[in-house]
């Protein structure tokens, strides 16, 4: 099963766990966002005034509202609300916003259905993340290869800084793409012992840019 698959998998899995309750759970200060969507959807509003429009001027205000400018708006964020739209739609032009049980309801979807895309856009990221140090981990051999030209294993190695000789030809050409290093190595099952002694000592004394291996 390839990266996405697996991904878009985990992701349907998360969201059926967070809706196993079948109830929604929350305080008071989620009602501006789980209501947000009905005003915005109903009389295309940001503000909260539907709920409060009986209330006297000066009364105390639950502390997840507060009066701006004449109108009723929340205490916090508007983005959880409009990110929520979507879910809301079709329920509230068919069936309105009156309902506490269908807000409920569609704020329990709407949050268990934004966690569930946060579960598939981490596991994305962190696949494209595990492809890199693929990629980083293709210089092992050459590194192991470097290892045992210095124990005396081995066929010899031959590392050009600037250039990539046997690997991809004498000519100097280019790498293909996803090849790594301003400098590479190649191994040369001829070289004489005396090459790999020279090569060993080399290494070993600290020549070379070991980083570029």
């Amino acid at each position: 099963m390839s990266g996405p698959w697996r991904a878009g998998v985990l992701s349907l899995a998360a969201f059926l766990v967070y809706n196993l309750n079948v109830r929604e759970i929350s305080s008071q200060d989620t009602i501006p966002a789980r209501v947000l969507p009905v005003e915005l959807i109903r009389d295309h509003r940001l503000d909260l005034d539907r709920y409060f429009r009986d209330e006297p001027r000066g009364a105390h205000l639950p502390y997840w509202v507060q009066r701006v400018r004449g109108h009723y708006v929340s205490s916090y964020p508007l983005v959880p609300g409009l990110l929520a739209v979507p879910i809301y739609l079709v329920p509230v032009i068919v069936w309105g916003g009156d309902s506490w049980l269908l807000i409920n309801l569609l704020a329990k979807l709407s949050a268990s259905g934004l966690a569930a895309a946060s579960v598939l856009v981490v596991y994305l990221v962190r696949d494209q993340s595990g492809v890199v140090g693929t990629r980083a981990r293709a210089t092992r051999p050459c590194r192991d290869a470097l290892r045992d030209s210095s124990s005396g294993r081995g066929g010899g190695m031959e590392v050009v800084r600037g250039r990539r000789i046997g690997q991809w030809g004498d000519g100097g050409e280019s790498p293909p793409d996803g090849a790594h290093g301003g400098g590479a190595c190649s191994l040369r099952g001829d070289a004489p012992t005396s090459e790999r002694s020279r090569l060993s000592g080399f290494f070993r004394h600290g020549g070379g840019d070991r980083r570029r291996v």
